[in-house]
């Protein structure tokens, strides 16, 4: 009886008196609440393939153009231009954080987009990896904030990562660090500025591997992702071939071809969807005649 007496009094002391460094719950909301709210729908940055605010990853294998395609993005979003010829945008400021290459060869890429002398060459912002102070790693808050200042000094509403590996120094392949990884890059998302990843493909044969699972990584990466663009090159037909292997919020786009041209000029056209869909369809179409 003693001991639970003495119990007794312990608990009550402590409901008595709280420690003073004792964490409050975070906001909580009824349902009610949540229904009454007035939700602004916002315009995707690139129709159906980069959300407002959002996370999108464009991978792909070794010289797939990927970052000459996301630099024509960053041009059209910057110049309300429509990416490929095709989907529309949503125009703002972008900004290139470009840890793979350097200025002279992005110099080039970017002076080839170019459409006309008249077309805004002011909103598209380009940070190199010399530019830092000290090298960047988004799991490191002063890195996060510092694109965070930059985001809001510039009106900022896209920014692309080349690449993913050379943001972050952790391993890609597990799964508890690409969380931390991703709520970094969520700070940045706060400030209604989509995220554009540039990551890479496994090596080795993909024959009969879901085409989400050929990029590197953990299946975290993956989730963490609102879309996922696939891209392949043919060399032989001057073509991109576009898997869309994710979309969170709708129907995913069909597998669709774009052709590039170089030159003076350098073009993105996009072609519409590839035969493989036609193909798949219409094997699909002859087993349901079979029964």
């Amino acid at each position: 009886m003693e001991r639970h007496k003495v119990m007794e009094e312990f608990i009550d002391k402590v409901n008595k008196n709280p420690k003073k460094d004792e964490t409050p719950p975070p906001k909580m909301m009824i349902l009610d609440d949540l229904l009454s709210k007035q939700f602004v729908e916002q315009p995707n940055i690139v129709e159906h393939i980069i959300p407002y605010g959002g996370c999108c990853i464009i991978s792909g294998r070794e010289g797939s153009m990927k970052s000459y395609v996301t630099e024509h993005i960053a041009y059209a979003v910057a110049n309300g231009l429509w990416v490929f010829d095709h989907f529309k945008v949503e125009a703002g400021n972008v900004w290139i954080i470009d840890l793979e290459n350097n200025d002279v060869e992005t110099a080039k890429r970017m002076k080839s987009l170019l459409r006309s002398e008249q077309e805004d060459k002011n909103k598209v912002f380009f940070t190199f990896f010399e530019d830092f102070q000290k090298p960047f790693d988004v799991t490191k808050d002063d890195s996060v904030n510092s694109i965070i200042a930059g985001i809001k000094k510039e009106d900022i509403k896209l920014v692309i990562f080349d690449s993913f590996g050379d943001i972050q120094s952790v391993d890609e392949i597990d799964k508890r660090q690409m969380q931390t990884v991703f709520k970094q890059i969520k700070f940045i998302q706060k400030y209604n500025c989509a995220v554009l990843l540039i990551q890479h493909n496994r090596k080795g044969s993909d024959i009969g591997v879901p085409k989400i699972d050929t990029m590197f990584g953990s299946i975290n990466i993956k989730a963490q992702a609102d879309s996922v663009l696939m891209v392949d090159l043919d060399e032989d037909e001057k073509k991109l071939r576009f898997t869309q292997a994710k979309y969170r919020y709708g129907e995913k786009l069909k597998t669709f071809e774009v052709r590039y041209s170089f030159g003076d000029k350098t073009e993105f056209i996009y072609l519409g969807e590839s035969n493989s869909n036609k193909k798949e369809l219409s094997n699909l179409n002859s087993v349901k005649n079979m029964f």
